[in-house]
């Protein structure tokens, strides 16, 4: 059988009923072999609402009536494509981060390695002042 949704006002649990169809006494009602029909309704009287079903044959009819939220349905159906999409953003920025990442580390191999052929310019430099200063001493 289906679970059975809480009262959408007030959320608490609900009660199902059965109703006999044709018992006017409570001497009719103790032997009753007769036809049944089912309801669902709240029973907190603090309920705004107490909302209820209409009678149904079965009561599974009556739990598929009362279940039946189209608009919690439909927002439960947005709320599964937006998680869907999120994951999918979530997994894009996931793989553009570690891609970015990879540029900055190799951004910094190149900053050091340009770190480095200054430096090597600096004394080949520093070299060749020394040079031009001793020819100047001759």
């Amino acid at each position: 059988m289906t679970e059975l949704k809480r009262c959408p006002f007030c959320g608490d649990e609900v009660e199902k009923h059965k109703l006999m169809l044709d018992a006017h006494n409570e001497e009719e009602a103790s032997n009753y072999t007769g036809k049944y029909s089912y309801f669902i309704h709240c029973d907190n009287i603090n309920c705004s609402f107490r909302p209820e079903t209409m009678l149904h044959q079965t009561i599974d009819g009556a739990i598929e009536e009362w279940n039946r939220r189209p608009i919690e349905d439909e927002l439960s159906t947005e709320m599964v494509s937006c998680e869907a999409r999120h994951e999918i953003v979530e997994d894009k920025l996931l793989h553009d981060k570690h891609k970015l990442e990879n540029e900055v580390d190799e951004l910094q191999a190149e900053i050091d390695r340009l770190k480095v052929k200054i430096t090597e310019l600096n004394f080949d430099l520093s070299d060749y002042s020394e040079v031009i200063r001793l020819r100047g001493e001759q």
